[in-house]
């Protein structure tokens, strides 16, 4: 019972992060940002609701397992690299949804964040790129 539950919550997570998208996302895409919602979630210890709320862009309770929720998810996505942007899989992961113009915009703005580790480089990137609506999965 508890591993349907699970599933449930994290299919509907992967509704909520693409729930705004304007174009068709891949259900293998869906699925597989799902599995690393998951993981993530399980890794660093942080409740489905908080990874919900930081999805939404309520980054003002973000504490230090959210900031390591967003390096895992980046990371496990393949944006980042120890902690560094890896832009061709930017731009291949988000172009088609995004447009390449309004995306190389929003990267030249986001990618060059650094925070004070990986954990705070992730989160920064990703309310960076949240707030320029581009979507990091």
């Amino acid at each position: 019972m508890k591993t349907i539950v699970v599933l449930l919550l994290v299919i509907d997570l992967a509704n909520l992060i693409y729930g705004h998208v304007p174009v068709k996302v891949p259900e293998d895409q869906k699925a597989r940002t799902a599995q690393i919602a998951a993981e993530c979630i399980a890794q660093e210890k942080i409740t489905t609701e908080q990874a919900i709320e930081f999805s939404k862009g309520e980054f003002a309770k973000a504490d230090k397992n959210v900031k390591c929720y967003a390096n895992c998810f980046l990371t496990k996505a393949g944006v980042l690299v120890d902690g560094v942007v890896q832009n061709s899989v930017v731009m291949e992961k988000m172009g088609p949804t995004v447009g390449e113009e309004k995306l190389k915009a929003t990267m030249e703005k986001c990618s060059k964040l650094k925070g004070s580790d990986h954990c705070e480089t992730a989160f920064m990137m990703f309310e960076c790129y949240h707030k320029e609506h581009a979507d990091i999965a």
